[in-house]
């Protein structure tokens, strides 16, 4: 079984080595190929395009079977931190996931962990607020685990990694080493459930 990551810089990794990103220890934990497509900043209509054209190459490429591959979306918090109204956001990714579905793949939303407001990386704070995104961000995630259940597309619920246990957050925005470790658990916990 395959995992294509596909996302922003929580899928990435930033700020954390390589092997210690939650792609590269939930492939060690689940026995799964898991290939990390993360770019920092992206956005939903950035995936779409990727999903579109970068995805279907690579797996050519890597001669993956599409319906052994599962796609992991985790994206739309930079569209909220560019002032993108919630709601704005689900045509696109709702856009993503019926694409990936019509290839032959299984779709995976994430919704990413929400700010804390703490130790913000560099000059964000001139031109986001993340603090005041949460509720925005909330909204999203919530939409986007009732389109999940409403198709049967899985949905992995981190948004509230940083205020389950403390110590988890790098930057008041990404997680640490730590946060990844229990991010790979859980990502892991849901590859073996898929696996069946």
């Amino acid at each position: 079984m395959e995992l294509y990551a596909i996302g922003d810089s929580f899928v990435f990794g930033s700020g954390v080595p390589a092997d210690k990103r939650w792609t590269s220890l939930a492939e060690e934990q689940s026995g799964w190929k898991i290939h990390n497509l993360g770019v920092g900043g992206d956005t939903l209509p950035g995936v779409l395009t990727r999903v579109n054209v970068e995805l279907p190459r690579l797996i050519a490429e890597n001669g993956s079977s599409p319906f052994e591959t599962c796609v992991l979306v985790m994206a739309g918090t930079n569209d909220v931190f560019c002032d993108c109204p919630a709601e704005t956001l689900r045509p696109t990714a709702a856009a993503v996931l019926q694409q990936l579905a019509a290839k032959g793949l299984c779709p995976i939303a994430c919704a990413a962990p929400l700010p804390t407001g703490e130790k913000l990386p560099g000059s964000w704070e001139l031109f986001a607020d993340p603090v005041a995104c949460i509720p925005k961000l909330n909204d999203f995630g919530d939409w986007l685990s009732r389109y999940c259940r409403a198709f049967g597309f899985p949905f992995l619920d981190l948004r509230a990694l940083y205020r389950e246990r403390a110590g988890l957050c790098l930057d008041g925005i990404h997680p640490n080493a730590a946060g990844h470790e229990i991010i790979a658990d859980r990502l892991t916990a849901l590859l073996q459930t898929l696996a069946g």
